[in-house]
């Protein structure tokens, strides 16, 4: 998803935002959420109906996308090593943190020196995501 944050394709930047919609907006089984009638506060999001009219292109980059996130696709599994080493306060000592897909392939691993009275950072993904891409200046 990071990697359509900053295009400037319309139907690249119309996949995700077609995917992320029924993630955030599903209709309910059991209620009238496509109701027309609705305001947007509480009309669904009609995935199928929104696809079939999307461009070409957008369709493409939709396909795209949802296959190149299917090896990606949970239940991960994590696993958390504790250094050998006693610890105490204020003093630096290595963890690793491993995540693996249901294949088995690594998504992540993040090993470092970590205080023992200190949370470990956590990457700041998505408010990047999220962030507006920089202004050019026209001068």
């Amino acid at each position: 998803m990071l990697r359509y944050g900053n295009t400037g394709d319309a139907d690249q930047a119309a996949a995700p935002a077609h995917l992320l919609h029924p993630w955030t907006s599903p209709p309910r089984a059991g209620h009238d959420d496509l109701n027309p009638a609705l305001d947007f506060r509480h009309i669904a999001y009609d995935a199928p109906a929104h696809l079939a009219e999307l461009p070409a292109a957008a369709k493409q980059a939709v396909q795209q996308l949802t296959t190149d996130a299917e090896p990606n696709r949970g239940p991960w599994t994590a696993s958390v090593t504790a250094p050998k080493e006693p610890q105490s306060i204020g003093t630096a000592t290595q963890w690793a943190v491993t995540v693996h897909n249901p294949k088995g392939n690594g998504l992540a691993q993040e090993t470092g020196p970590r205080r023992s009275n200190s949370r470990p950072p956590i990457p700041n993904l998505v408010s990047r995501a999220l962030s507006p891409p920089p202004r050019e200046s026209h001068t």
